[in-house]
């Protein structure tokens, strides 16, 4: 998974990145920056995790806090956080939650895996071992019914029939 750490406390920052790394994990550390997509964010703060959610709502969110800040860690989930724990979690706990989040955001659709037009919905599920392709169809003037030659799933590339 792809994580990014945006966490204000140098020490925390440091262990949760070489934590995340230790399980696995592709970890960068630093601020989010426009155009630039992660399965994960973890951030140190609810106001943080409130305009990520606004920016990225198709991204994980985790709110690290201050150790007993109970009340940060309700705002944190409030604003849209996907889960919120303080500086003293253990880090078996902490990559079991990571990994629960990762396996949440894995199941929405990025915007890559979605096609629409005025009359059809395609979405690809990119889950191994094998990827599934669902057409919806809705109700317009020029719409026309869909067969399964229509659509061809070729690897990672879509193609319509004329």
């Amino acid at each position: 998974m792809h994580i990014l750490v945006d966490v204000a406390a140098d020490r925390l920052c440091a262990e949760i990145v070489e934590l995340l790394q230790r399980a696995g994990h592709s970890v960068e550390r630093g601020a989010p920056s426009r155009g630039k997509r992660f399965d994960l964010v973890l951030v140190g703060s609810p106001e943080l995790a409130e305009k990520l959610r606004r920016e990225r709502p198709l991204e994980a969110i985790i709110v690290v806090t201050k150790i007993g800040d109970v009340p940060a860690r309700v705002r944190a989930l409030e604003a849209g956080a996907d889960d919120a724990f303080d500086a003293s979690f253990a880090p078996s706990q902490m990559v079991a939650r990571v990994g629960a989040a990762g396996r949440r955001a894995a199941l929405t659709p990025r915007a890559s895996e979605v096609i629409e037009t005025e009359a059809t919905s395609l979405q690809r599920d990119p889950q191994p071992p094998c990827s599934t392709i669902t057409a919806s169809t809705r109700p317009t003037s020029s719409a026309r019914p869909i067969s399964e030659r229509d659509v061809v799933d070729g690897g990672n590339a879509w193609q319509t029939s004329a």
